[in-house]
């Protein structure tokens, strides 16, 4: 039996995101054992948080921030996706989730990082770092996308 709500396909999407978020993780945690990464931006973006409430922020708990909120974002991407897939042809919809992640990334570390001043943008920040998040986020999409057909009603 197919979804027909978009509820059905945005819970469909979001474990489709959670795993595709678990995949991506993978590809930032080998980037920073090369020493290509240096803080993940995820960890940046709590730090940045955390630092508003005037205390400074302890290791432990930007790691442990970051993390919940690097899987909370791929996942409600997933389940956005999963809406934007509606009830399309589950190929159909696998090819649309790369574009899906690259749209992520663009308005990411070129919208919304930079403007809360956490991180430059790709193109004035640390190269490993630029690539790694450009080539983690396709990882993102072919994962989504995959993970979105197998799970898919037929």
């Amino acid at each position: 039996m197919r979804d027909v709500t978009a509820l059905g396909r945005a819970l469909r999407g979001a474990i489709a995101g959670a795993g595709a978020t678990a995949i991506m993780s993978i590809v930032m945690m080998a980037s920073e054992r090369v020493g290509l990464m240096g803080r993940h931006p995820p960890e940046r973006i709590a730090e940045h948080g955390l630092e508003a409430s005037d205390e400074a922020p302890d290791e432990r708990a930007v790691k442990a921030v970051g993390a919940v909120a690097h899987f909370a974002f791929g996942t409600a991407g997933g389940a956005a996706f999963g809406v934007i897939a509606g009830a399309r042809d589950p190929g159909t919809a696998q090819r649309l989730a790369v574009p899906w992640a690259i749209a992520i990334w663009l308005v990411s570390y070129f919208g919304w990082i930079p403007a809360m001043h956490v991180l430059p943008p790709p193109s004035e920040d640390r190269p490993g770092r630029a690539w790694t998040m450009l080539v983690a986020h396709l990882v993102y999409g072919a994962s989504l996308g995959t993970l979105w057909r197998w799970i898919s009603p037929r």
